[in-house]
């Protein structure tokens, strides 16, 4: 009798595992993240700005909102993207809100993120590049962590 109940168990705990698995490898992805992206030249840091990502998408495509601070102003682009292994690739596709800039333009972003798991939060970093209507930006790092809801 009880080799009858493990032979039936054990398939349905193997499915379920498989299920539950599925669903944490793609889950990471979707909520907000917080941290900085930097302007570097040849290593150096010229200036960090605080950034926030948010990604309403877990499949391989996803989509999202980026939203960057430049002291008191802030732009907020819409994005599109893809996972490639560990890789997030996404780019800014639309300006959605900003605030004017003293000089120069907001960067539409093309961004490269790994993403990992440290001890206490999942982490999206890498490297970015982008353009305004009229030149190239300074390219630089992105380093965000996943914002983790609280009860």
């Amino acid at each position: 009798m009880q080799h009858k109940i493990y032979s039936f168990l054990l398939p349905v705990l193997a499915t379920c595992l498989l299920v539950l698995t599925g669903v944490s490898a793609q889950s990471p992805l979707i909520g907000n993240w917080e941290g900085t992206i930097t302007v570097e030249r040849d290593g150096e840091v010229l200036s960090s700005f605080k950034m926030l990502l948010t990604i309403s998408s877990d499949s391989l495509e996803v989509q999202g909102q980026s939203w960057v601070w430049y002291n008191e102003k802030k732009a907020v682009f819409s994005f599109r993207g893809r996972m490639e292994k560990e890789v997030l690739k996404i780019k800014d596709i639309a300006l959605l809100e900003y605030d004017k800039l003293p000089s120069g333009e907001w960067c539409y972003k093309v961004m490269e993120l790994r993403l990992s798991q440290s001890r206490k939060h999942a982490i999206l970093e890498g490297l970015w590049t982008g353009n305004t209507t009229f030149s190239s930006c300074q390219p630089g790092r992105i380093m965000l962590k996943k914002i983790m809801k609280r009860a």
